[in-house]
């Protein structure tokens, strides 16, 4: 009788990392949220891969100039993240506490992805370097803005390790895509309109459109 309440004491006994039927995410959730690193993970890698070379070869900013301008926006980057990540702690709103800022972050995202690779000609050394600096602050505040927010969510949506690690592998999943769309899609683009203003600016309009449609979609998920 000992034994077999023991057994049936163990099998009664939950495992803590293991979701239950009311922890457990819809799919549509989980993907659904892996999806909203698109636009951040997008621009990241255009940001750091493709972003000097063209401020440098396309622009004409010089490359100190334009290494510096890219340090100093990394600079404020990591003086805004933690004011972001307090905003959004004390955040109220009926569609959620973080949820508002995956909108206000892809709008960013998309607006700062159409601005640093559509830099006007005909401007002055000196106002280019201005719209340049401009543009990677706006980007770097959209960054943050998305960003701090959304990884902060999945310790919110479930108290399940194993939820997590399920909702990280679509995020991991989105990386992966944005990355490919960034680093390869793109720049074949660029080359068959011979890297000139007209390729930039559909590559631009690429990084925006993968900026909205995940920040929506993780929105609505």
């Amino acid at each position: 009788e000992t034994m077999t309440d023991a057994v049936a004491g163990d099998s009664q006994t939950a495992d803590p990392n293991s979701p239950s039927a009311t922890d457990r995410l819809p799919l549509f959730t989980a993907f659904g949220w892996g999806m909203g690193t698109l636009g951040v993970a997008a621009m990241y890698n255009a940001v750091n891969i493709l972003l000097l070379q063209y401020l440098v070869d396309y622009v004409g900013i010089g490359a100190a100039i334009a290494g510096l301008l890219m340090a100093l926006s990394k600079l404020y980057d990591a003086f805004t993240d933690p004011v972001i990540g307090a905003i959004s702690d004390r955040s109220k709103s009926k569609m959620g506490r973080r949820r508002p800022f995956l909108l206000y972050g892809c709008g960013l995202l998309a607006l700062s992805a159409i601005l640093l690779f559509n830099v006007p000609s005909g401007l002055s050394s000196n106002l280019t370097i201005l719209y340049a600096g401009g543009a990677l602050i706006l980007y770097a505040t959209a960054y943050g803005l998305f960003g701090v927010p959304y990884m902060a969510m999945p310790a919110e949506m479930t108290t399940s390790a194993n939820e997590r690690s399920r909702l990280i592998s679509f995020r991991v999943l989105a990386v992966s895509i944005a990355s490919l769309i960034a680093t390869f899609v793109g720049p074949v683009v660029l080359k068959y309109f011979d890297n000139s203003a007209t390729g930039y600016s559909i590559y631009s309009s690429m990084l925006a459109a993968l900026a909205i449609i995940g920040g929506v979609t993780a929105f609505l998920a």
